[in-house]
């Protein structure tokens, strides 16, 4: 079988319904709908940046080059790929066959209502290429802080041997010949693009690297968020909530 790395940058990143906005990747919902994320959350009394924030697993994104290194082999002929879509690991490894892929992602992209049936996208890329017979095994890692939390569909619909994990450290040690990484920039928030960026860094050094969905490295992060205009649309929408006898709704997820 052909070892592939796919990872998922939301793996490392905590997420509640009561930060759901909606997701859809589109520039709206990776840059602008985050600063209105923000300001309401501040409007409520949290700050969503301490919030959303680097969880706490076997490694950090910014040292995962070297847990990969210390548990995998990866041999010079390794290619990479750094995306901003999970859906261009479909395009990444389409000409491929016998895969395992190993899925380290806080979603299981095997489809959800019936997406596996639609165009390739971030949440069906893997029953796709299960659909044109490339796919052996799935090996989904979830992160710990999902444990117990998860509400993901049961993708038993997808005919493949799938074994499900929780954490980095059921990560199976394997030659790797494909490692894949997206940012998913609907899922995450900006203010985590420098833990982004280092993880990418690290990994494009690790073998023969090619970028989707980027021009190049300096898009890796997006542009700071104003903080100043964000604060003043925060008290804007604070007094509002005064007036209108409304209560915070905004809770610390456990990592």
């Amino acid at each position: 079988m052909i070892n592939v790395f796919s990872i998922d940058f939301d793996f490392w990143v905590p997420e509640d319904p009561r930060w759901d906005f909606g997701h859809c990747e589109a520039p709206f919902f990776m840059e602008e709908l985050w600063a209105i994320r923000l300001s309401q959350c501040l409007a409520k009394g949290e700050d969503l940046r301490k919030l959303m924030r680097i969880a706490d697993e076997h490694s950090s994104p910014r040292d995962f080059h070297k847990f990969i290194k210390e548990r995998c082999k990866i041999p010079k002929s390794c290619k990479v790929a750094i995306a901003e879509s999970h859906s261009s690991a479909f395009y990444f490894l389409e000409r491929q066959k016998d895969l395992h892929i190993i899925n380290i992602d806080a979603h299981h992209d095997l489809g959800y209502n019936g997406s596996e049936e639609g165009d390739v996208d971030c949440g069906n890329w893997i029953a796709k290429l299960a659909q044109k017979g490339k796919v052996a095994r799935v090996t989904q890692v979830y992160p710990k802080w999902k444990k117990g939390k998860n509400m993901e569909a049961d993708p038993s619909y997808v005919d493949i041997d799938l074994i499900i994990e929780y954490g980095l450290d059921k990560v199976p040690a394997v030659a790797l010949s494909r490692i894949f990484l997206c940012r998913s920039g609907a899922w995450v928030p900006p203010w985590l693009d420098n833990d982004f960026y280092g993880l990418a860094i690290s990994l494009a050094c690790l073998g023969n690297a090619t970028l989707y969905g980027f021009d190049g490295l300096n898009q890796l992060r997006r542009p700071t968020l104003d903080m100043a205009q964000i604060e003043r649309e925060a008290a804007q929408f604070r007094e509002m909530m005064l007036k209108m006898n409304m209560k915070p709704d905004i809770g610390v997820i456990e990592t």
